[in-house]
């Protein structure tokens, strides 16, 4: 529950950043107000949960997204896209757009941190790859339970913290 999730929020807050889909938020302003008293980052998922292969419509949704963010945050730093999608045109967008980040796994996953190179330019949106299992995975099928679940990300931060590499994981 949202109240629990606060918890661990303000428990590890330095290492947490939330990512808000705002079309489900937009009107749950006391969640909103809360997530930013805790001292966590908010940054963006968007307003409509897709990455879309047009750049306009990818401007529209990371737009309306930021207007409704910035009544919380004073500025909206980093994005995490929907699906864990990336698309040329949202790359364009969040460059554009001043973003310093971009997490997702469909254009990379499990890996460090990155830069897209174009010729001899560098993009200036750091790409954090996360792992492309998150808890809401399990959960969809039947017959896992929360002890299968633990065991699992255990084992991933087990093998990830033996090889000395990041370990960006990610929750709905």
């Amino acid at each position: 529950d949202f109240d629990t999730l606060c918890h661990l929020i303000q428990r590890y807050r330095e290492a947490i950043s939330c990512f808000v889909c705002m079309s489900t938020y937009e009107h749950l302003d006391s969640a909103l107000k809360k997530l930013a008293g805790l001292g966590v980052e908010i940054s963006s998922h968007a307003y409509i949960h897709h990455v879309y292969h047009s750049y306009r419509q990818n401007k529209r949704n990371i737009e309306k997204a930021e207007v409704l963010l910035k009544r919380y945050v004073p500025e909206v730093v980093g994005f995490a896209g929907p699906h864990g999608k990336w698309h040329p045109t949202l790359e364009r967008v969040l460059e554009e757009r001043g973003y310093r980040y971009s997490s997702e796994f469909g254009l990379d996953y499990d890996n460090f941190p990155f830069h897209l190179t174009r010729r001899h330019d560098q993009h200036h949106v750091l790409h954090v790859p996360t792992h492309p299992v998150c808890e809401g995975i399990f959960l969809e099928r039947h017959g896992y339970d929360e002890e299968m679940i633990d065991q699992y990300f255990g084992a991933v931060i087990d093998f990830y913290s033996k090889k000395q590499m990041p370990i960006f994981l990610y929750g709905h």
